[in-house]
């Protein structure tokens, strides 16, 4: 069988494939894996070549430092072209409870015509947005935080409704994640920084888990005394270049250098004490 010549990340990826029942993108199921972009890139080809996977699902995403805007026209334009798309950014509107500026309005029209992410997709960002907003005791959502989750979406590949609803469920075993790396390494649970997350998600986005991130922080706090994020994201970055994810490879490949065993002092040797000759005289 075709399955049975695969690489080991091909056939993982196939699996992985499989459980969505083929509804989901093969890229998303990469970043459920926590494989990084080249990774997965790598294991669609395959797929791909062997006839497992069609190339038009083997999309990669666009790089998030590629945006592109839209003119009011251009807006009009796709609007009148694609009646769901235009039902889409009218279930923002409500949502949003006002008419949404051109820049807005090119913000969404990027996460439909440039990044392709489907209307339903859309419809269902901004419900999960309105919920988000619910939770945090906000009315409403603004436009800028359904911007914000589109393009995380985005960067995750998706682009279809069943990407949209395994997204949703996969940020909720995320944040779980996340708050169990935030456990270990003792940070406080109401006092979140948007520094130390970045570090965290780009860790968890490297595929690290929590036990080897909290042994990145014993090691830094060992050197520096405290946590000092530069220091843990470059022992984890310099893991990552030597391809070490679990721990028994950190530990083989990367143990802390042992102090050479030294011998105890010895004692200086005194000459005995003279024996004593009236000891026996009582």
């Amino acid at each position: 069988m075709l399955t049975e010549q695969l690489t080991a990340d091909a056939a993982a990826l196939h699996q992985a494939i499989l459980r969505h029942g083929g509804e989901v993108s093969p890229f998303f199921c990469g970043k459920e894996l926590g494989w990084e972009h080249r990774r997965i890139a790598r294991a669609m080809e395959e797929l791909v070549a062997a006839g497992i996977i069609d190339p038009v699902a083997a999309v990669l995403p666009k790089p998030l430092k590629q945006r592109k805007t839209y003119t009011f026209p251009e807006i009009q334009a796709i609007l009148t072209a694609f009646p769901a798309f235009a039902r889409a950014v009218h279930a923002v509107e409500h949502a949003a409870g006002r008419r949404l500026p051109t820049a807005d309005l090119s913000a969404l029209t990027e996460l439909f015509d440039f990044h392709g992410l489907s209307p339903e997709a859309l419809e269902l960002l901004t419900a999960q947005c309105c919920d988000e907003a619910i939770l945090r005791g906000e009315e409403r959502p603004t436009a800028r935080r359904i911007e914000k989750l589109g393009l995380e979406w985005a960067r995750l590949g998706v682009r279809s409704r069943a990407d949209a609803v395994a997204a949703v469920r996969w940020m909720a075993r995320r944040e779980q994640t996340v708050a169990e790396v935030r456990r270990r390494l003792r940070l406080s649970p109401d006092a979140r920084i948007p520094s130390d997350d970045a570090y965290i998600a780009a860790w968890l986005d490297w595929g690290f888990s929590p036990a080897l991130i909290e042994l990145a922080f014993d090691r830094t706090v060992l050197n520096c005394g405290r946590l000092n994020w530069k220091y843990c994201h470059g022992i984890l970055e310099s893991w990552r270049k030597n391809g070490l994810f679990t721990m028994a490879d950190v530990l083989e490949k990367d143990a802390p250098p042992r102090k050479p065993e030294t011998a105890p002092p010895r004692k200086p040797e005194t000459a005995p004490e003279p024996e004593d000759p009236w000891r026996y005289i009582p």
